[in-house]
């Protein structure tokens, strides 16, 4: 993945590392969204969280006019460092309440 220069994904986990490493990257479901086994929801969240949901591809969408557009990772790294701080100040926000109830 590190020296590839697009992804094409239907995990989770394959979007990050392509976030991670700034790779130009498109995601697909891999069951349908009714299906009980469905992982769809944790594609469906970082790309929303991230502002990248339009890497989304479904069966409706022409993939041909959005291999030209670059993901921007400037503005990706932001909304990342953002999620960030807001994950360490929860962590730090239940440490120090269950520090008290000890």
């Amino acid at each position: 993945m590190r020296f590839a220069d697009y992804i094409c994904t239907d995990s989770f986990h394959g979007i990050a590392f392509s976030v991670i490493n700034e790779k130009q990257f498109f995601a697909f479901y891999r069951t349908k969204s009714n299906n009980p086994m469905s992982r769809n929801t944790r594609i469906d969240n970082i790309l929303a969280k991230l502002k990248l949901a339009d890497r989304l591809i479904t069966k409706n969408i022409d993939i041909t006019n959005k291999v030209g557009l670059p993901i921007d990772y400037g503005t990706v790294q932001k909304k990342l460092d953002e999620l960030r701080k807001q994950s360490y100040a929860f962590l730090i926000g239940a440490l120090n309440s269950n520090m008290g109830e000890a």
